[in-house]
């Protein structure tokens, strides 16, 4: 139950304080900023978006702690890196701060947004391993955390 609060307040800055941030930044710059960036950032917010909810949509209706997951996720995007649902919020985050074209946008997704989810991911793996054991083990061992390759 733990994680399940710290993810909300994870989420809640996420949604209500740094995003809002980023497109009140996104608006101040909007004329001078050329179209090509501002497409391409308002694409990797849609895209990783869409991807949020693909992700979302492999939980179970129920998903508060792992004991609501009847089986450990490893297919599909869970093949690749260990939590994609989060790398899809920190490339919206990076989206949102590029459309902002903010330095403070972007050190504020750096060095606290991506800390906050990796908090979290390090916290929920712990839970993950009293579930499922060394069955979540190997499966961390074999992937990264964010990004294959990186992170």
């Amino acid at each position: 139950m733990e994680t399940l609060i710290l993810r909300r307040l994870v989420f809640a800055f996420f949604f209500a304080g740094y995003l809002p941030l980023c497109f009140l930044f996104a608006s101040s710059v909007a004329a001078w900023a050329p179209l090509v960036i501002r497409l391409a950032d308002l694409a990797t917010i849609i895209v990783f978006s869409f991807f949020a909810v693909y992700v979302h949509s492999l939980f179970p209706r129920r998903h508060r702690s792992p004991e609501d997951f009847p089986v450990l996720l490893t297919g599909g995007p869970y093949g690749h890196i260990r939590h994609p649902f989060y790398s899809c919020f920190i490339f919206i985050g990076y989206g949102a701060a590029l459309l902002a074209i903010s330095p403070i946008e972007l050190a504020l997704n750096t060095l606290l947004t991506i800390p906050l989810f990796t908090f979290l991911a390090r916290k929920e793996e712990g839970e993950l391993l009293e579930r499922w054991g060394d069955r979540y083990r190997r499966f961390m061992e074999g992937r990264k955390m964010f990004i294959p390759g990186l992170l």
